[in-house]
């Protein structure tokens, strides 16, 4: 009797053992499965665990999965499909743009299901009414129409017509003071901007025009550069003199302060950091143009944060010049 329990012990030792050797030998994931049709991966760490992998298509092109992550135990999150003959798996799929199904007191040409890269559309208002924003609008790589919301208006409203956001519904058609309209999105797409507007005495509306994005949709450095822009034209003035040229007058004791984080996490490409990395210092060296000092307050982060301008220093006369900020954001490895 004691023999056959030693046995059944060292059998029972022996298949614990197996198993935990098996466990580490699959803790790493594997690689079966993840290829996507017509597009590219990177992998931040390997098959290892904790490794990011991160989808890239070809510009107007888009990976219904963004990234995965392993977890372990040749396990992803999310799990790759298998790919079957008669069933492929991940594809780049062709970008499309907001249907501008809510054009009103107007035609819209051509009128299709669905509107995808490069497709161009035309607009038309009917007799009484006028049109302003684009009359032609081309789709984006990113997603986005080119131009402005075409509006068919008429001049006997207190507040311009509000128009129709491709890809919006709205609610509301009285655009005298104090009279709102709310808008929705269509499909899976998702609101940015304001879901209400009030017309304002002033004859203007409350908040900013609404968009309708899908999920791949981005803002293009040119569109970030004029965001950027009208942003700084609301707190600053601009002056022209002609000896001195451009010059900004700034409010409350000329505190101009800029907080900028910089994501070096990864499921950021180093491709996609370096070129943010690049954009902040033209900014910086933008906004030296003009006869004003800001404070900055720069991190990089990713596991952790990294300091590269703390504001505080400005206050403890031990700040950064212009070209050492510039020097620590070339020095920053994002590796590290």
């Amino acid at each position: 009797m004691a023999k056959i329990c030693l046995w059944t012990y060292l059998f029972t030792l022996i298949r614990v053992s197996c198993l935990m050797l098996g466990a580490t030998a699959d803790s790493d994931c594997s690689e079966d499965n993840l290829p996507i049709e017509g597009g590219h991966y990177t992998l931040s760490k390997g098959v290892k665990v904790g490794s990011v992998l991160v989808y890239n298509c070809p510009s107007g092109y888009y990976s219904p999965v963004r990234s995965r992550r392993c977890l372990g135990n040749r396990k992803w999150d999310p799990l790759p499909k298998r790919s079957r003959p008669t069933r492929p798996g991940l594809q780049c799929k062709l970008v499309r743009c907001p249907h501008p199904l809510g054009f009103q007191h107007g035609s819209v040409s051509p009128l299709q299901d669905k509107y995808y890269v490069n497709d161009t559309t035309t607009y038309e208002c009917f007799s009484d009414y006028k049109l302003s924003g684009s009359e032609t609008r081309v789709c984006n790589a990113n997603g986005k129409w080119s131009g402005s919301t075409p509006i068919c208006s008429r001049n006997s409203d207190h507040c311009p017509d509000p128009g129709v956001p491709a890809g919006t519904r709205r609610t509301g058609n009285e655009f005298y003071i104090g009279d709102k309209v709310t808008y929705r999105c269509e499909d899976a797409l998702t609101l940015i901007g304001s879901n209400e507007r009030t017309c304002k005495e002033s004859g203007e509306w409350t908040g900013q025009e609404p968009e309708c994005y899908y999920e791949y949709t981005y803002d293009t450095p040119e569109e970030i550069a004029e965001v950027f822009s009208k942003s700084i034209q609301t707190t600053l003035t601009e002056d022209m003199n002609k000896q001195q040229g451009k010059k900004i007058n700034l409010d409350k004791d000329g505190n101009l302060h800029i907080y900028i984080a910089l994501d070096a996490s990864d499921s950021i490409d180093i491709s996609i950091f370096n070129q943010s990395r690049d954009v902040i210092k033209q900014l910086i060296e933008k906004i030296s143009d003009y006869e004003v000092s800001p404070k900055y307050d720069i991190v990089v982060f990713a596991t952790k944060v990294t300091k590269i301008v703390d504001i505080t220093d400005y206050y403890k006369r031990t700040a950064k010049k212009l070209f050492e900020v510039i020097e620590d954001l070339d020095r920053f490895d994002y590796g590290t």
